[in-house]
């Protein structure tokens, strides 16, 4: 987002330092992966997310778009994450959710690519395999951006 006087510019300096951080850290890769911020209240009707094809370890102003959370319309920036839709769902889903952060981490994603079956990840013989499973949905493997995915995940 340019600086344009709807915008508040701390959600899009906030976002680039969580996509910076996650890139460091090896959570994202290259352009890959996606994330979005609800903006505070009265403005929640709004999310800030990330535009198609932004490198997350360099995210400028410019790389993020405001969009209408409840119709996906881009108000401003854009074009959005071609994911927009699954992060359009898990807010309507969850009205708590403030942030999403949908990763591809690089290590994770090789080794998922060893394994069978990609449930197989999360039976590897470690604990914290056992507490994340615990702890996490499933959604099957479907077209990236598509409204089946998006309603899987939500």
């Amino acid at each position: 987002m340019t600086q344009n006087p709807e915008h508040d510019p701390a959600i899009p300096e906030e976002m680039r330092r969580v996509c910076r951080d996650a890139w460091r850290q090896g959570l994202l890769a290259g352009c890959n992966g996606n994330v979005s911020c609800r903006l505070p209240a009265p403005r929640d009707n709004q999310i800030c997310v990330t535009r198609s094809g932004a490198a997350k370890g360099r995210l400028t102003p410019a790389d993020c778009c405001l969009v209408d959370a409840h119709s996906g319309e881009t108000l401003a920036g854009g074009p959005a994450s071609s994911e927009l839709g699954v992060h359009l769902a898990l807010y309507r889903a969850l009205p708590r959710c403030r942030a999403v952060l949908h990763s591809h981490p690089r290590h994770l994603l090789a080794l998922s690519l060893t394994l069978p079956n990609q449930g197989d990840l999360l039976r590897l013989p470690l604990f914290e395999a056992a507490a994340w499973r615990a702890r996490l949905g499933f959604a099957p493997a479907l077209p990236p951006g598509s409204e089946t995915l998006a309603q899987a995940v939500a």
